[in-house]
């Protein structure tokens, strides 16, 4: 018996002490990790936001080149005729840092036409084709004057700013068709956020992205 009695006497529980810190390490311990899994959580969030706005921004950016070289189709010069013939028209008809419209003589008649309203596809190649932001997106017209005719191309746009440069690469400046005709090199600056990513990190999120293209004959 007074074995027995010894051994068991010589076990001992944690005291209060002991458990607060062990409670006290492991909070610390935890704490660490739980930091360490939000900041991948946030690096993560913020790369796919950025890579989605760098999606987008591609996809606005070769629409509005695709158009550009395209533009001037006409090889007889670098100025054609309205429909009914009103006027010599630039191939940049609208050279604003915001909005420009762009003529393409794609059946090489000389004269430029936009499509009737009743029967425009927005999203198809046009004579006329304008483009400008309106609430966050970016919009591309072949008949600005009919709103049925322009298609939202992408979204999450914070801005969109266009730079005209002459044959010699000078800064093209007004918007008349006298300086327009000099017109020889669009540079397109666009910036967008991510539309599916928001919160206090959606700064982070926002891509500015530039190109460039040569119109035709120019």
């Amino acid at each position: 018996m007074s074995r027995r009695r010894t051994l068991l006497g010589s076990q001992r529980g944690f005291t209060l002490a002991e458990m607060l810190v062990v409670t006290a390490v492991l909070g610390v311990v935890f704490a660490g990790v739980l930091v360490g899994l939000q900041a991948g959580i946030a690096s993560t969030r913020v790369g796919n936001g950025r890579a989605e706005a760098q999606s987008a921004a591609r996809v606005g950016l070769d629409r509005i080149m695709r158009d550009i070289r395209s533009a001037g189709v006409n090889p007889t010069g670098n100025a054609f005729l309205a429909a009914g013939g009103a006027c010599p028209c630039p191939v940049v008809s609208t050279a604003l840092a915001n909005q420009m419209v762009i003529n393409s003589d794609l059946d090489a008649d000389g004269i430029i036409t936009a499509p009737a309203a009743a029967a425009c596809d927005p999203a198809a190649d046009s004579e006329v084709v304008q483009y400008t932001v309106a609430a966050n997106t970016l919009m591309r017209s072949v008949r600005p004057a009919a709103a049925a005719c322009g298609a939202a191309i992408i979204g999450g746009v914070q801005s969109v700013t266009f730079q005209y440069l002459d044959s010699a690469g000078n800064p093209v400046v007004g918007n008349a068709p006298a300086s327009n005709m000099n017109i020889a090199t669009v540079i397109v600056t666009l910036t967008v956020a991510s539309e599916q990513m928001t919160g206090s990190q959606a700064g982070a999120m926002v891509v500015t992205m530039t190109d460039q293209a040569r119109i035709r004959n120019r």
